[in-house]
């Protein structure tokens, strides 16, 4: 919670929106492995991790899941398609660790970003910069197999070094194999 306070305070820069931001939130635990919502499921709250790991999977029949995104510690999510929507992912999203995150409705979040501008500020920064790794996402997933893991580790190390093998591989859309061989190579460099 301290690292959302901070992170908080600092954009907002406005101690009566911080305040009316944290008298709304509340604080939650979920067991890794536990689903926050199945597909075409919405959960119409606002979520900041404020430890653990969560990822958004799309299941196939004869493939294995492939996860779309994955939010680490002091990033935020919906289980919506974003904040002002109340449509389904068409996701299922889940946690990959033990995870707390600060939840608000997304009713109430819209209620607090028209009283408040910092608190729309906080919740813009934090989309975009959802956003501008989703983006960069989708141009590693441009590459080859072989080449995605050493463009992660450039472009956002972070994913790499919180993932799992098994979730990494599901995150970059490739074989476990290539995968440990990307590694290995990346290694002996």
């Amino acid at each position: 919670m301290e690292r959302f306070v901070t992170q908080a305070k600092a954009l907002l820069r406005c101690e009566d929106a911080s305040q009316a931001l944290l008298s709304h939130i509340k604080i939650q635990e979920f067991a890794k492995n536990n689903v926050y919502c199945d597909e075409g499921e919405q959960k119409l709250y606002w979520c900041y991790v404020l430890d653990g790991l969560v990822g958004a999977y799309q299941y196939f029949e004869y493939e294995p899941p492939y996860m779309h995104w994955a939010t680490l510690p002091g990033q935020a999510f919906t289980g919506t398609k974003h904040e002002y929507s109340d449509n389904s992912h068409s996701l299922e999203i889940r946690f990959l660790k033990d995870t707390k995150v600060a939840m608000v409705h997304l009713k109430q979040l819209h209620d607090l970003m028209d009283e408040h501008a910092p608190i729309m500020r906080l919740v813009n920064v934090l989309r975009q910069r959802r956003f501008t790794i989703v983006d960069i996402k989708s141009r590693l997933m441009a590459r080859n197999a072989k080449d995605r893991y050493r463009e992660t580790l450039y472009e956002i190390p972070a994913i790499p070094a919180t993932l799992n093998n098994n979730q990494l591989a599901q995150y970059l859309n490739i074989n476990p194999k290539t995968l440990y061989k990307s590694r290995k190579k990346e290694i002996n460099r």
